[in-house]
């Protein structure tokens, strides 16, 4: 494994500033330590538990990886039913790029890292595999290992189907599995075309055009539909 370098830029970055705790930083500090030469890296309870030596629950990490994803840290993708992240601005000078992980869709990739695979030649042996959109998308999100996955397209309500597709950013929308338990279980279906309408409208704010959504799962956890609606440009210019 090559050295990685931490830079001091990083302690003035408004994305890890936010985060909650000095916990969620050591995590994403851990995946800029062991991600691959492509800024990719297992996501697993198990990994992380180990690059944090402890023990982590699958609702740990997935919170810890919705925080991150939130801010644009990671990029959360599904290979092979394992979970990985992705870090864009994986800024690191190597000599090779040597992809010890699948590598994320083109649509969670970050655009320096694909330009960046392009120019440096792979170190002999390592793996190049892309995982495709399809299977990108991370399903077992929150989900206990125990528990089947029920949330098949067939079984998910219309509204919550709206509301998924609804959601603008790509890369945003991970945990869909724990999603749809948390719609079902707050009973969302009745308010689903208040919902759907409230993120249609967000999509096209500034903050959320800039990047600033959050993901789904801290949307209905935080019940986001009801905060006040940012106000437009004119609004905020008859106000002066």
């Amino acid at each position: 494994m090559p050295d990685r370098i931490i830079r001091d830029e990083l302690l003035r970055s408004h994305r890890f500033v936010a985060l909650s705790s000095d916990t969620v930083r050591m995590v994403f500090i851990a995946f800029v330590l062991c991600a691959d030469d492509l800024g990719n890296a297992e996501a697993t309870p198990t990994a992380i538990g180990i690059m944090l030596v402890r023990s982590v629950s699958e609702d740990t990490a997935a919170k810890w990886l919705s925080e991150l994803a939130d801010v644009d840290l990671v990029r959360v993708y599904e290979s092979d039913g394992k979970r990985y992240v992705h870090l864009p601005r994986f800024r690191q000078r190597l000599r090779y790029s040597n992809g010890k992980h699948p590598r994320p869709p083109s649509n969670i990739e970050c655009k320096e890292i694909r330009e960046l695979a392009q120019k440096v030649r792979p170190r002999s042996g390592s793996s190049q595999t892309t995982v495709s959109p399809e299977s990108a998308e991370v399903k077992r999100s929150e989900v206990k290992r125990s528990e089947p996955l029920t949330s098949t397209a067939s079984t998910l309500p219309a509204g919550f189907i709206a509301f998924w597709a609804a959601y603008p950013a790509e890369h945003r929308r991970v945990a869909k599995a724990s999603c749809a338990k948390l719609w079902i279980k707050l009973g969302l279906e009745q308010i689903a075309e208040t919902i759907v309408g409230h993120v249609k409208t967000m999509a096209a704010t500034d903050q959320w055009r800039q990047g600033y959504e959050p993901a789904p799962l801290t949307y209905l956890r935080g019940r986001r539909w009801e905060d006040e609606l940012p106000r437009t440009k004119h609004e905020r210019a008859l106000a002066l």
